[in-house]
């Protein structure tokens, strides 16, 4: 109301032909304003107790402070946006107009900072906190009051912020101290987590999914146990899976074995009995790590046949000592899971970032880029760096790396992984040795 005052005011003084006149008439507006409402809380006491049939308006207590500063902020507002004297320029800079210099720039600058941190609190309180929506909702609650109290009554001003940091801190504790579990009532499709052991260069991995589905719900329940041999690993492939915006999809890494097997690997979220994945809890302590070690006509074919995904396939040109050393990180990395559960993370732990990270592991010289995050765009970053194959221009190779219909063709047939590949680039010689 007070900003819609300032423009209607500055209007109707421009009309007039007297600049004068409308500088008076301005003032005499605000000065009106101050009056009525903007009357220091001290002022307003001191009138209550010398004439008592005054209503005392005041707040007592804490919160008067707070008052206060809204009403000292809201003047300095106010009267910077009065027009200059008759006659005299106004060249003072913005921040001596309105008065902000020093703590209270400051505090200003700092207050996008507080609110982020504010609402992150107060989310995980809600999220992640007692499972009564009211205890948690009145945690969330209290934690935002405590924020604006601490940030506004104390001062210097760096108590303020150290007060803030102590809130912060004390959240974050018990938010990063929240334990993941692997007793849970899981559902059906992530319910057994994949086991390796080894033996030279063979490995034999436990519960490889392999189920046949009839629709995405409806499925029959094929946990196997294979044995790989890592001296015969011909090649790696990366699947990108998109289910809806083009920027962001889910990232697959597949082994491909001289003898035909093909070992794909899915890392994504283990969901509970009437749990559903959501893109926001995915940020909190809501869904445990998962690896989904699969056949490919299991993880690709799900997707292509019931879920009406778009899946694209890039033969990677990772030498092959290098493509053994990212799986058995990831067999290690199944493992110590399979010992002790860990949180998935829509941002820091997802389906990409841990890709990243165990290609870390081994070759620590990848530089990070901004399509790992917005990851619809990493075919584009690994044609840009020769990660995938790059004998045909960007547009065409994508074009005929979409293998949805293929897939879709393929069904539930045996041979389904060679069927998806044919006419693929690169595809027909494996990895650099």
């Amino acid at each position: 109301s007070c900003s819609w005052f300032v423009r209607r005011s500055r209007i109707r003084a421009s009309s007039l032909s007297s600049p004068s006149e409308s500088t008076l008439r301005v003032r005499s507006r605000w000065a009106r304003c101050e009056d009525i409402f903007w009357t220091p809380i001290g002022a307003a006491q001191a009138e209550s107790t010398t004439n008592p049939t005054t209503v005392n308006t005041s707040v007592e207590g804490p919160c008067a402070r707070l008052f206060e500063e809204i009403r000292r902020l809201a003047l300095r507002f106010m009267r910077a946006s009065l027009p200059p004297r008759d006659g005299i320029s106004d060249d003072r800079t913005t921040a001596d107009r309105f008065n902000l210099k020093g703590g209270t720039l400051k505090y200003a600058l700092s207050i996008p900072v507080l609110l982020m941190l504010t609402v992150w609190c107060a989310a995980c309180l809600w999220f992640d906190g007692p499972q009564s929506r009211l205890f948690a909702g009145l945690l969330s609650a209290g934690f935002v009051l405590a924020a604006l109290l601490v940030t506004t009554l104390i001062r210097p001003l760096w108590r303020s912020w150290l007060a803030f940091f102590v809130l912060f801190c004390t959240v974050q504790v018990w938010w990063l101290g929240i334990e993941a579990s692997n007793d849970r009532e899981w559902l059906p499709d992530v319910a057994r987590p994949p086991v390796a052991t080894f033996e030279g260069d063979i490995f034999t991995l436990e519960n490889v999914r392999n189920f046949h589905y009839r629709s995405e719900d409806d499925f029959d329940e094929i946990w196997e146990t294979r044995t790989y041999d890592l001296s015969k690993l011909r090649g790696a492939d990366m699947f990108l899976s998109y289910w809806g915006s083009p920027m962001i999809a889910h990232t697959i890494v597949s082994w491909e074995f001289e003898d035909g097997q093909h070992l794909a690997i899915s890392i994504e979220t283990r969901k509970e009995v009437g749990e559903s994945y959501s893109a926001v809890l995915g940020f909190f302590r809501q869904y445990e790590l998962y690896y989904v070690a699969s056949d490919e006509r299991d993880v690709i074919g799900v997707r292509t046949n019931h879920r009406g995904e778009e899946v694209y396939v890039y033969r990677l040109q990772t030498p092959l000592p290098r493509a053994r050393a990212i799986l058995v990180d990831y067999l290690r990395a199944m493992n110590e899971l399979a010992a002790e559960a860990s949180w998935y993370n829509a941002l820091t732990t997802n389906c990409t970032t841990t890709i990243r990270r165990h290609t870390q592991h081994v070759a620590p010289n990848n530089p990070f880029s901004w399509k790992i995050i917005v990851n619809g765009f990493i075919d584009e970053l690994g044609y840009d760096r020769g990660t995938i194959d790059t004998s045909l221009p960007f547009e065409e190779l994508k074009r005929v790396s979409d293998i949805t219909q293929k897939a879709q063709a393929a069904g539930d047939d045996a041979d389904f992984s060679r069927l998806i590949r044919e006419g693929l680039p690169g595809m027909d010689r494996p990895s650099s040795s």
